[in-house]
Formats: structure tokens, sequence, C-alpha cells
């Protein structure tokens, strides 16, 4: 069994501030110890049951590389099992992988940041 810990990055928006992009107002919660021979889509779906969130409300998924700081290049939406395969691959490369949770509730005084398009998927 191999383990993974992820910075699950939540209660935020994607905005930007100085020209860059950032995840805002948000909080980093560090999970330690999940076990990646088991990450798939089901299983993050169940860890964010833990913080009392469905999918059903969430607009989108992100993750990237810690190692990686230009978000609008880094992210990459986690769609699928071949997402969490290479989030797999990342958590073993940097010793974790950043998770973002996009919200559907948009905030009003930045509405667009919360649907932005980055890396050509909407």
């Amino acid at each position: 069994m191999a383990l993974m810990d992820i910075a699950l990055f939540h209660k935020g928006y994607f905005g930007y501030v100085d020209g860059r992009m950032r995840y805002l107002d948000g909080m980093e919660t560090y999970i330690q110890g999940q076990d990646s021979d088991f990450w798939a889509v089901f299983e993050a779906e169940e860890q964010l049951r833990h913080f009392s969130y469905e999918m059903e409300d969430l607009a989108a998924l992100w993750y990237k590389s810690p190692a990686e700081n230009v978000l609008e290049i880094a992210l990459h939406q986690f769609l699928d099992d071949g997402d969490a395969l290479e989030m797999v691959r990342i958590a073993r490369m940097h010793g974790h992988v950043e998770l973002y949770v996009v919200h559907d509730e948009v905030d009003e005084g930045f509405p667009e940041a919360a649907y932005i398009d980055v890396g050509g998927i909407s």
C-alpha cells in the first residue's frame, strides 16, 4: 500500500491579484495518508463528503503539482480516473498533490473567476 498526501483548497474561488491567478478567500486542508492504490474519482467524492460537499453542488475540481506556480498553465481539471492516476504520479514525485474545489455559487464581486478557462478545458 502506497500512501499519498493531498493539499485540499476549498471554500474559495479563482481570481486575479496583481495580474496573477490565485485561489482567494479559501482554506487549505492537508489530507495525509490517502491510499494511492485506491485513489479514483469516487474516492475523491468520498473525501469531499467529509467536508459536507456533494459533487452536484460543486462546479469543478482542479489539480496541479506543487512544483508549478502559474495556475493558468498548471491546473488540470479532475474529470476521470486517468486524472486520478496523474494525481498519484504527482504526489509520488513531489510529496503531495494540490486539489482545488470550485463551488457552484459564484461570488458576485468576481463572477467570471469561478468558471475561468484554464488549459483549454471548460
